[in-house]
């Protein structure tokens, strides 16, 4: 009889044990936020390579403002995974983390992921949160150049006192090439040309995993990616479209 119990007993730890891999295997832990679904996971693993591009060479103050579309109240939640990610990405050194919408939630759309969102929107947050000097964006940026440069972290006709880093979370690579060789955005992540989509769990290196889907650019290694992904950076007919 005690040996039957002694069997069971470990038969539950076992089981209980293999099931509790499996579940950190869809959803590895980020400081207590848990992303819902695998897809959720490869999202965070790639703000996650693009905080840890972000931070060679940072020596800023440790603030970072987070630039996300409009959420209504029932999608609030998905936005908690993002600050642990940061700080846990920046091995922290960013200590403070600040997630502001380009609007504010009572503007909430159903058009949230509008391309029309302009260079007077993105003032209004970059002057609301001036003491930030680490900038994460994941709102699609006006394609227009004049529109564009009218931005005050990308006017560099401007003097300015201190230096901000910018970084782009799933940006058009193909539209702001030229930012991302001049420096004014730092790093950026894409997608990939017929990214992986799988319900499968996420592999086990980040960068395996990072590689199925996104692409990670920086003006170091763009000239590299624009030769092994052409397809990512069509022929523009005017000057007006592409930057």
């Amino acid at each position: 009889m005690y040996k039957r119990v002694v069997v069971a007993l470990l038969a539950f730890i076992i089981c209980g044990f293999a099931g509790y891999k499996i579940y950190r295997h869809y959803y590895p832990p980020y400081e207590g936020c848990f992303p819902r679904n695998p897809e959720e996971s490869y999202e965070v693993l790639a703000l996650r390579i693009l905080v840890d591009n972000l931070m060679q060479g940072y020596e800023g103050n440790g603030k970072c403002l987070v630039i996300h579309y409009p959420v209504s109240k029932s999608h609030e939640k998905g936005l908690e995974v993002i600050a642990p990610s940061i700080r846990k990405a920046s091995k922290n050194k960013i200590k403070e983390v600040r997630l502001v919408p380009i609007k504010s939630s009572h503007e909430y759309i159903s058009e949230v992921y509008s391309s029309e969102y302009t260079a007077e929107d993105f003032n209004k947050v970059f002057e609301a949160n001036s003491d930030c000097d680490l900038i994460i964006n994941y709102v699609f940026l006006p394609a227009e150049k004049k529109e564009l440069f009218k931005i005050t972290v990308f006017n560099t006709s401007e003097k300015k006192s201190k230096k901000t880093r910018f970084g782009y979370n799933i940006g058009n690579i193909g539209v702001f090439g030229s930012l991302v060789e001049s420096g004014v955005i730092h790093s950026m992540t894409a997608w990939k040309p017929n990214p992986s989509i799988t319900e499968e769990p996420l592999p086990e290196g980040d960068k395996e995993a990072f590689d199925l889907k996104y692409l990670l650019i920086n003006k170091y290694n763009l000239a590299e990616i624009k030769k092994q992904y052409p397809v990512l950076f069509p022929k523009h007919k005017t000057k007006d479209e592409g930057l």
